[in-house]
């Protein structure tokens, strides 16, 4: 792990990564990319599915707040009426990004202000989905602002970079926090440390955002921000085909990894300590096989990456249909499979998307791929949930598999589908190979 980020952080063929006139607010890009992510990381994921079912939510709110972050992005579509008017962004960024984290992070305190657990489950639903429309916010506009001070001519190299500093700070804190909540017996205590800490985090982020120079960006005043404007990333052939692909692809895995937290906390009953160790070893794996995925990227291009790496995360879906209280040690499997395929997937993704953009109107086209993929993982679920209330308990006991499992199973159908579009037809779902240089 220290030799990969060493290779990262060194001089790459003879020139620094960080460079030019804004090598400051790329390192402090850098330092964010670790306090946040590990900020973000405790109020979200089995952090926050644990936190609502100690409080005796339902499986469907848990389901439906696993994934919040992702579908409530989806009104961040319209924020480009916002940020492609104004030449400064950097007071709204931060401004959101701590009205965000505050929420994300306070909803720990509701069981010391209320005693209706009906009363603290609504409160909690509304303080989170809030939260995560102002991140959504945010993430659009602070996307642009870091690709924006990223290098010239390194960008992809800095993606990487970031995603692998990223996943070092998430492997500690789901790892350490992982610890405190066993230690307390998954108890309030441990869940209010957790937030507390989440807090700290996030005013620290703040303060490093407000050293973090912002280009000064070109607006037109003779641009009628109208229909055609709105609709235009949908008028790029290769940017429409990524749009169809994302729709289709984040659908047919998410509903199931909606219920995933549900699963292995409530119905398997797992540890905390057991959770965390296979999101660390899954982060861990994404760590060292960055410097593989960055060379890959090299010589392929991203398309290449996202390809393969999505055959991976499918892969990790079919492990997952086996798994059951028996057959546990499927967990470490599934990490590291899944680790390797995220560990190139979610940083080709990011590159892949912002090679296809044009120059100017980045907002519309960031905004869109978050609405399609937001309103993909808003459906999830619900999907989720009416495939689990079909699946007739004869099935069940012929085929000794539960509905857990059987989603998974549906997902990797439905996602190598997806695949083999791809492969079968290049161009079908996807636009085809291309050099990248972002």
């Amino acid at each position: 792990m220290l030799g990969t980020l060493k290779w990262k952080l060194m001089q790459k063929r003879g020139t620094r990564i960080c460079e030019g006139k804004y090598r400051r607010s790329q390192i402090l890009f850098l330092i964010d990319a670790a306090v946040i992510n590990a900020a973000y990381v405790l109020t979200s994921g089995f952090f926050l599915s644990g936190f609502v079912i100690h409080l005796n939510g339902s499986d469907f709110i848990v389901a439906i707040l696993n994934n919040s972050f992702t579908w409530a992005a989806i009104l961040s579509v319209f924020s480009f009426l916002i940020f492609e008017r104004i030449r400064t962004r950097k007071k709204l960024l931060i401004f959101t990004n701590a009205i965000s984290r505050f929420l994300s992070g306070s909803i720990v305190f509701l069981p010391l202000l209320f005693d209706d657990e009906k009363l603290i489950i609504a409160l909690l639903t509304v303080m989170v989905i809030i939260a995560n429309i102002m991140w959504g916010i945010y993430q659009l506009g602070w996307m642009i602002w870091y690709i924006e001070v990223a290098p010239e001519g390194k960008k992809s190299d800095y993606i990487y970079l970031r995603m692998l500093i990223l996943r070092i700070a998430i492997t500690i804190a789901i790892q350490g926090m992982g610890y405190v909540l066993d230690y307390y017996d998954k108890s309030y205590t441990g869940f209010f440390i957790v937030f507390v800490t989440s807090l700290a985090l996030s005013a620290n982020d703040v303060v490093i955002l407000l050293f973090v120079d912002e280009p000064c960006y070109k607006t037109r005043e003779d641009v009628k921000y109208g229909a055609a404007m709105f609709f235009s990333p949908f008028s790029n052939p290769e940017f429409r085909k990524f749009l169809i692909y994302t729709f289709f692809f984040y659908l047919s895995i998410t509903i199931s990894t909606s219920f995933t937290s549900i699963y292995l906390i409530k119905y398997l009953e797992l540890d905390y300590k057991l959770i965390s160790m296979i999101n660390v070893i899954s982060y861990i794996l994404m760590i060292v096989t960055t410097r593989f995925w960055d060379r890959m990227q090299g010589r392929k291009g991203n398309m290449f990456v996202i390809i393969v790496s999505s055959i991976f995360i499918m892969l990790d879906y079919l492990i997952y249909s086996f798994l059951t209280a028996r057959t546990l040690f499927l967990l470490y499997l599934s990490a590291v499979v899944g680790g390797t395929g995220n560990g190139g997937f979610n940083t080709a993704i990011v590159a892949y998307r912002f090679e296809l953009m044009p120059k100017s109107g980045k907002s519309i086209y960031e905004g869109w791929f978050k609405a399609i993929y937001g309103i993909s993982v808003l459906l999830a679920p619900f999907i989720g949930e009416m495939l689990m209330n079909a699946i007739p308990e004869s099935m069940e006991i012929a085929f000794s598999i539960n509905r857990f499992r059987i989603l998974y199973m549906i997902s990797f159908v439905l996602g190598g589908i997806v695949l083999f579009a791809s492969f079968y037809k290049p161009g079908l779902l996807l636009p085809g190979e291309r050099d990248v240089n972002i």
